[in-house]
């Protein structure tokens, strides 16, 4: 029970009286919408027709307390209010993900590389061919369908072949630091693992891959239209 709605309702278990005479003195026709809307008031700490401005000199509560009660209930319902939102938001996010994932081609299991770098050098070779070329390891299609034993030796494996053909670096993004096991392109559980393949962390926490893009004229470009506008800028001609 927030602090106004806790300060009111002791007053009105002191004088029950007070509390029928203020339900009242509301002008509702129905009791119980005057009840409603005066506890709406009292857990939001939100004005309605004079209802809260009222009360310290109906129900005689010292002024100063009530003030405070007051604006203590107020944040913390900012607070519950913010909460929500943010509930609200994640769910929405989730949602367009999951929208995201059904509507694009095929989802396959990957190694995502984390690197030492977070912005690629140079970036206009990533913002033409996507962050996928560069950083992405591809597994077995059907590597969820084997038993984890199955997957972390599979996985082992890639990463020591990958890591000794690229000598430890992404190209555009540094040194390899470790690698991200994704079985799902929705939200899920992550398996990190160690440039020598071993695992080392499971995590619900995804690691954001991030976007590269080619601004023009202030327009960004789609990643066929900026490979168009590279070449035609370096002189060579490049057809669809």
């Amino acid at each position: 029970m927030l602090p106004l709605e806790k300060l009111v309702r002791r007053v009105f278990d002191e004088k029950k009286s007070l509390k029928h005479e203020f339900i009242t003195s509301l002008g509702y026709k129905n009791i119980n919408n005057a009840y409603t809307r005066l506890y709406h008031c009292l857990r939001t700490g939100e004005e309605f027709q004079g209802i809260i401005k009222r009360l310290p000199s109906v129900l005689n509560i010292d002024q100063v307390k009530f003030n405070q009660a007051l604006a203590k209930t107020r944040l913390l319902a900012d607070q519950e209010k913010e909460k929500k939102e943010i509930k609200r938001l994640e769910k929405e996010k989730r949602t367009i993900k999951e929208k995201e994932c059904r509507e694009r081609k095929p989802f396959s299991p990957y190694l995502y590389i984390q690197s030492s770098q977070s912005r690629p050098t140079p970036i206009v070779p990533v913002a033409m061919f996507g962050i996928a070329a560069f950083k992405h390891v591809a597994l077995p299609t059907d590597i969820c369908e084997y038993s984890l034993a199955e997957q972390r030796e599979v996985i082992r494996k890639i990463i020591l072949m990958h890591f000794k053909e690229h000598q430890g670096k992404c190209p555009c993004f540094g040194k390899i630091i470790r690698y991200i096991f994704r079985k799902t392109c929705a939200a899920g559980i992550e398996y990190e693992f160690s440039i020598s393949g071993e695992l080392i962390d499971v995590s619900l926490i995804p690691v954001a891959e991030g976007r590269v893009s080619l601004q023009l004229d202030h327009q960004i470009l789609s990643r066929w239209a900026a490979t168009q506008k590279v070449f035609s800028r370096s002189g060579t001609k490049c057809e669809n």
